[in-house]
């Protein structure tokens, strides 16, 4: 079964899911990297020459071939736009990290590859698109983690001990 992790840009998807994956003798896949490697292109390359709704396309192609593998795999922040990739991550564990706003921002700031982020007020920015996704990063988690107090080593145990 998979371990899907969800979250927003900068709530440590792919550094958590190195970890737990490691931890639990399970292959890692980070579903931007996966895209990235395909196209040959960077995230913002796809954004700025297909645009976004090409690169959900690919998103979610990348998630319906990485379902059925037992493994930790790291989504993209916006992989829960889709209803029917929704639904596809309810195949496996779905981890939700949730992090605030402000340490989204701290983190995100010398950030680059991040095509929604413009940098002008990041944390307005976050804020928006947080607004649209909570909902569906919620009900579509089965275990929700508050990252904030916690290193990536403690956050893997704290989702080790949930699963």
């Amino acid at each position: 079964m998979a371990i899907f992790l969800i979250g927003m840009m900068g709530s440590g998807k792919s550094t958590v899911g190195k970890i737990l994956a490691d931890e639990m003798g399970l292959p890692f896949v980070d579903l931007d990297s996966f895209i990235e490697n395909k196209e040959n292109k960077t995230i913002t390359e796809i954004f700025n020459q297909n645009g976004e709704s090409y690169f959900r396309k690919l998103e979610s192609e990348a998630l319906a071939k990485s379902n059925s593998k037992k493994a930790v795999i790291a989504c993209g922040g916006g992989i829960i736009l889709s209803k029917s990739n929704r639904k596809l991550l309810q195949s496996g564990k779905v981890v939700y990290l949730k992090a605030t706003i402000s340490t989204l921002a701290k983190r995100l700031e010398r950030a680059k590859n991040r095509p929604l982020l413009d940098k002008t007020d990041i944390e307005k920015q976050l804020q928006s698109i947080w607004d649209e996704r909570r909902n569906s990063y919620e009900t579509t988690a089965q275990i929700i983690i508050n990252v904030e107090p916690y290193t990536p080593k403690q956050i893997t145990k704290l989702i080790k001990e949930k699963l």
